[in-house]
Order: C-alpha cells, then sequence, then structure tokens
C-alpha cells in the first residue's frame, strides 16, 4: 500500500476506531503503531504512542481518566495527567508557532518524557509554511528536543475531501454552506507515499529518518490482548486448578453415592484436562461459589445453555443434567478450538443478596458480566399475574405476603409487577418498606419459602394463606 510498512492513525482523545484499523491493518499487511491525539485542556496537543502492553494500560487509564472527568463524548486532561500516566509512552508535540509558548512547552516535553518526547514537523499550506517549519527546527534543536516528520493524514485519497467536510459539518452541528474557514483549505491532508514525504521534507532529512526509529519502538500490537480471568478465591493451599479437582470429585461422590461410573469418571477426567489447558479454573469456581452462596440461602438458582453439556457443572450442582443418562457434548460449552470463554447462563430468584455477595468479593466486575441473573424481569413477571388475581376484598395477609416479595425484588421490579394495581400496589408496598418491623411477624410464611417458590412457578396459593397476626 503505497510502499507503506508501517501505519499511525489515531482518534482524538479516543481509540473508537483502532479495532477497525487492527483488521484492516490485518487485511492489508500493513503494521498498525496504536495511539492516540491528546487534545489537552490548556490548548496543548500530543500524539501519544505506547510502546509495550504496560504502556497501553496506562494510556487506557489516561482516557477514562479523562471521560469520566467530562462526561459523555467529551475528555478533560492536563499536561500533568499525560505525564502521571506517561510510562512507556512516546509523546510528539504538536507546535502552531515557534514563540516562547512553544519554547516552555518544549522544555516541560523535555523534562518529563526524555528520549521519548519528540516535536512534530508537518506542512499547513498556508502562508509562510516553510518559514514556519525552519523556525520550529531551530528551537526545538536550541531546547534538544528531537523532530519527527508527520503527515497529520484526515483521508487516504484526495477524492474524500467532500466527505471529510460533511465530517467537519456534524462536529461543529452546521450546515456544509456555513463551514466557513472550518473547511479544509486544501485536499492535500491525504496519504501518501515515502517518496512525496521525502520530496516534501527535503530539508529535514533527519526528522524524516525519525519516523523510521518510532516506529520500531512502538512493538505493541492488539494481537497481545487476550481474555483474561481476574484472579479467583481457591483453597488455601490449592491452585485453582487443585481446587477445581477437589470440589469435582467431592461432588461426584456426593452425586453418586453408590459408585461413580466408570462412563461419567472418563468423562470428568476429559474435562478437566480441557479446563486445565485452557486455564478456565478459576471461571468455574466463581460460578461454583455464586451457586452455593444462594443455594445456602433458599434462593432457587437453576444453570441452563450449553453448561448444561458439562459434567463438571452436573457434579458442582451448577445444573441437573445427568451425564450418565445423556450423551453430553462439553465441547459445546467449551471448546479449545473456539478459543471462546465458557459462558454460563442462570437464573437466580431474588438476586439481590446474591449480588451483594459477589460485590462484597473481589471478583465484582468480571463476574456481573458473566452471569445473566434473572431476577427482576422473570419473578416480577409472575407476581404480577398473582397480583392480578388478588381482589380489594383479599384478607391482609395475602396483599401484605405479596407486597413483600415484591419489595424484595426491588424498585424496578416492584413498579413491573404492580402495574395492574399500580395505586393499591404502591400503597401497600410503601407502607412495608417505612415499617420493617412488622415484617418479621407479617411475613413468616414468606421468608419460610412458601411463598416465593409457588409465585415462581405460576401458581396462585395466595387465597389459600390463613391471615397473619399484626
Amino acid at each position: 500500500m503505497l510502499g507503506i510498512e508501517a501505519l499511525a492513525v489515531v482518534d482524538r482523545n479516543s481509540f473508537a476506531g483502532i479495532v477497525r484499523a487492527h483488521e484492516a491493518a490485518k487485511a492489508t499487511r500493513v503494521r498498525l503503531i496504536v495511539g492516540c491525539r491528546l487534545d489537552l485542556a490548556d490548548d496543548l496537543s500530543v500524539l501519544v504512542y505506547p510502546t509495550d502492553r504496560a504502556a497501553y494500560a496506562h494510556l487506557c487509564r489516561l482516557l477514562s481518566l479523562g471521560k469520566k472527568r467530562a462526561g459523555k463524548a467529551k475528555c478533560h486532561l492536563t499536561w500533568e495527567d499525560v505525564v502521571a500516566y506517561g510510562d512507556g509512552l512516546i509523546a510528539i508535540f504538536l507546535p502552531d508557532e515557534a514563540d516562547d509558548l512553544c519554547a516552555l512547552r518544549l522544555r516541560r516535553l523535555r523534562e518529563a518524557f526524555g528520549d521519548r518526547g519528540y516535536m512534530a514537523l508537518t506542512l499547513r499550506r498556508r502562508p509562510n509554511d516553510q518559514l514556519r517549519l525552519h523556525r520550529l527546527s531551530n528551537l526545538a534543536t536550541a531546547m534538544h528536543v528531537p523532530t519527527v516528520v508527520t503527515n497529520d493524514v484526515l483521508f487516504h485519497d484526495p477524492a474524500r475531501r467532500i466527505m471529510q467536510d460533511v465530517v467537519t459539518a456534524i462536529r461543529h452541528n452546521v450546515t456544509i454552506d456555513e463551514l466557513g474557514f472550518r473547511r479544509e483549505r486544501h485536499a492535500d491532508r491525504y496519504l501518501k507515499s515515502p517518496q512525496e514525504m521525502h520530496r516534501l521534507f527535503a530539508c529535514y532529512p533527519e526528522a524524516l529518518g525519525r519516523t523510521i526509529a518510532v516506529a520500531e519502538r512502538c512493538t505493541f500490537s492488539l494481537a497481545e490482548l487476550e481474555y483474561q480471568y481476574p484472579e479467583e478465591r481457591t483453597l488455601p493451599g490449592l491452585t485453582a486448578q487443585q481446587a477445581l479437582e477437589k470440589l469435582t470429585w467431592e461432588g461426584a461422590a456426593e452425586r453418586y453415592p453408590e459408585g461413580l461410573p466408570d462412563r461419567v469418571r472418563a468423562t470428568l477426567d476429559h474435562e478437566l484436562r480441557l479446563i486445565a489447558t485452557l486455564d478456565y479454573a478459576p471461571y468455574f469456581l466463581t460460578v461454583n461459589s455464586i451457586v452455593r452462596f444462594a443455594r445456602s440461602k433458599g434462593i432457587l438458582c437453576q444453570g441452563r445453555g450449553s453448561a448444561a453439556n458439562s459434567a463438571v457443572c452436573y457434579v458442582l450442582g451448577i445444573t441437573s443434567i445427568d451425564p450418565d443418562r445423556n450423551d453430553l457434548l462439553f465441547e459445546r460449552f467449551v471448546s479449545q478450538e473456539r478459543k471462546e470463554p465458557p459462558d454460563t447462563y442462570y437464573a437466580i430468584c431474588l438476586a439481590e443478596p446474591v449480588m451483594r455477595d459477589i460485590w462484597s468479593g473481589t471478583q465484582v466486575d468480571k463476574t456481573l458480566r458473566e452471569l445473566e441473573l434473572a431476577d427482576s424481569r422473570a419473578c416480577a413477571d409472575s407476581l404480577a399475574r398473582v397480583w392480578s388475581r388478588l381482589r380489594p376484598e383479599a384478607n391482609p395477609a395475602q396483599l401484605a405476603a405479596t407486597a413483600f416479595l415484591i419489595w424484595q425484588l426491588g424498585e424496578a421490579a416492584m413498579r413491573l409487577a404492580i402495574s395492574v394495581d399500580r395505586a393499591e400496589g404502591d400503597r401497600l408496598v410503601e407502607t412495608y418498606k417505612r415499617s420493617p418491623e412488622r415484617i418479621g411477624e407479617r411475613f413468616a410464611i414468606a421468608r419460610a419459602g412458601v411463598v416465593a417458590p409457588a409465585i415462581l412457578q405460576g401458581v396462585t396459593v395466595l387465597p389459600s394463606l390463613s391471615p397473619c397476626r399484626a
């Protein structure tokens, strides 16, 4: 592609297009140099390129910091932020004019980044452009900051300038006719060949040569990124794999008290070997801990989906499909060829306590991404059916028990469940939310687990309940 071996394409304050650039780089076999243009709060712009994976992580954290401060579609960063997260980053300062402010910024760049700091030489196709480049080059030399040539590309072909005008109009929220001087003055900001760049910057051969040096220093590739499961709590003295194997054989002894069938033993051995190969043991331990906690609290929890093909999931109690009675294909759940992390779907009724337990552990973020906690809509739909069958003349225990179960599901589910009789439902629920001391007496039946399973099955049992004494 034009004789280009490596290409650094960046977004402003974002990695929005980096994945598409990575895919295009694989298709064209042009090495992508990952980077970003940071437009800082003090009208300072700098190109940053991570030299390795750790530096890429620093840059991601830096962008997250800026977007958290500024809100959606914005980014607020200062030079101090860039310095704080600058380990392993190559920084290329984008100057305007060779003045005192530029000299100050070059000094700060040199002090913060040392030999990883550069100043860009870029043609703007404006009056006195060559004089401006000459002055900038001399100033950079005086400040002991090396220069590097950049092309400041906006489109790959001159014919795409019209599209650039459309994008600019969208960014400024105006029509194309209203763009005025915000429109590009020429169609020169296209991707150029190395020969063309040498012709344009013939007076700055060292700055041209440094483009290759920068490319060689930036060894990071998105191909280095892969799914990494966080550390999981394990049994003392055991690795995650050893803990999983111990729990698996203990669970197998409980599932098959009369002896483990040879067929199931062979299946478990096969699955454990594949889990060890793919290093998925922490994932299974997380799922197992969640299911055990839910059941220890008497909360209905049932695994489903492709996890039902796993004998390990069965003996751990995650699913209920006996591998001795069914032909299971574990590779439908976990496959070495697909190289995809497993996904276990399971419905947990009244999942708020389970989520609190997860939140109190170390696996908060990744666990919430892995789970499908189906309490809100599934349970609330069933509660709505029960509520619709109750009449105003129903006794207080019937209404109270239903209201309490709705209250347990939380605000969002409560609103859905009482949609049939919103005014009456709101009044009851708010009454019992304000008087928690009365819940213990009035809702003994619900706590005993008599009401909840029946409602989950869509069975109306409330009219048969005897009144509770308040």
